[in-house]
């Protein structure tokens, strides 16, 4: 497992530390409370070590957590693994602010119309002919702020993802002026929380570490520019007009000439970039799954939790990409079976079944 993304889910005042892996969905960690102080996070993440990079929130608990398992992988001689804060939670902030803007810019409004079917007509003169009242001017105002707000943050939105609007591969250098640029066009107060998201670095870590994986993928920055390319005309979002394919047919060709190995490039590309995750949608989606007991029950012990885990790990999805895979397979640990006999199964042969399993993947790899 490479990639770990971690949160909190509460029932009742007692925290579930939970941690999904978004590539596989595989329900890594289910550790109920005592608090989420970073002495707990500290100890439920021991054991990965392994993971390359973390997604979470801004959470100091986390932060504690995640810089003692950095510091355990230097220790051990392991690649630090990186560290990006979950955009998930930073736009489901931002789009709480500007509901606020624009509830507020109707208020003002709904005032002014209020205030307007009370004015009478005087001498058969039209109110929309009257001067224009400064109630009425502040709602214009009121509705041209939270117009502009909306219009900033689709700027920062934009400097948030894989591609630029040119379809240019994005990069650091670029998302950061672009979110410096529009900074000025977020004037509510509830912007603070987000703000600060945006000046921490980690929330751009996922572009530098896609850079370093395409540049694994690829080592020829021509190539690589000409592949990725040939992958958002392919992939990327659009419409796939009849102009998209024929665009797409004649960067298949500029590839074709850079390189007689261009088919594997691209495939080692693609596969980075598919696996970009910016956010920790992946946990939140398990979180539902534990809402649900939660809603019925209002409380919940270790043992249940560990049940529906594995339960959940053990468990083949029935559509989508993942088809007729569990999260265990898709995770790379050997089969285990189904969930009911394997929670019948004998310990000790499920753990000689399950070690001789281990031998002989690592030797079908060598």
């Amino acid at each position: 497992m490479t990639v770990i993304a971690i949160d909190e889910i509460f029932f009742q005042a007692t925290p579930v530390l939970m941690g999904v892996c978004p590539h596989s969905f595989a329900w890594v960690m289910g550790q109920k409370g005592p608090d989420r102080s970073g002495e707990t996070w500290t100890a439920a993440l021991a054991g990965f070590e392994s993971a390359q990079r973390v997604l979470s929130d801004g959470g100091l608990g986390l932060a504690k957590g995640v810089a003692e398992l950095q510091r355990r992988q230097k220790a051990a001689g392991r690649a630090v693994g990186s560290v990006s804060l979950d955009l998930f939670h930073l736009k489901r902030a931002a789009h709480r602010v500007l509901r606020q803007a624009w509830q507020q810019a109707e208020a003002v409004w709904a005032a002014e119309a209020k205030a307007d079917r009370r004015r009478p007509i005087h001498h058969g003169v039209r109110r929309s002919a009257l001067p224009v009242r400064p109630v009425r001017a502040k709602a214009q105002a009121a509705y041209q702020s939270a117009d502009r707000q909306e219009q900033a943050w689709a700027r920062i939105a934009t400097a948030l993802e894989v591609f630029r609007p040119d379809g240019c591969l994005n990069d650091r250098t670029w998302a950061e002026g672009e979110i410096e640029a529009a900074r000025p066009g977020l004037i509510h107060s509830g912007w603070q929380k987000v703000k600060r998201a945006l000046d921490d670095p980690r929330t751009l870590s996922f572009l530098d570490d896609l850079k370093a994986e395409l540049a694994r993928a690829a080592p020829d920055a021509e190539l690589r520019a000409a592949v990725v390319e040939r992958w958002r005309l392919r992939h990327g979002r659009g419409e796939r007009t009849a102009a998209r394919v024929t665009q797409e047919v004649v960067q298949t060709a500029v590839c074709q000439q850079l390189s007689s190995e261009w088919a594997v490039a691209y495939a080692r590309v693609s596969r980075a970039l598919k696996r970009v995750v910016r956010a920790s949608s992946a946990v939140e989606c398990v979180n539902s799954v534990v809402r649900m007991h939660q809603a019925r029950q209002r409380n919940v012990s270790q043992g249940m939790l560990d049940l529906k885990r594995l339960w959940w790990n053990t468990r083949q999805f029935r559509e989508g990409t993942r088809k007729r895979k569990s999260p265990y397979d898709l995770l790379g640990i050997p089969d285990l079976g189904q969930f009911w006999p394997l929670l019948n199964a004998d310990p000790t042969e499920l753990a000689q079944r399950f070690a001789a399993s281990i031998q002989l993947q690592h030797l079908s790899t060598s």
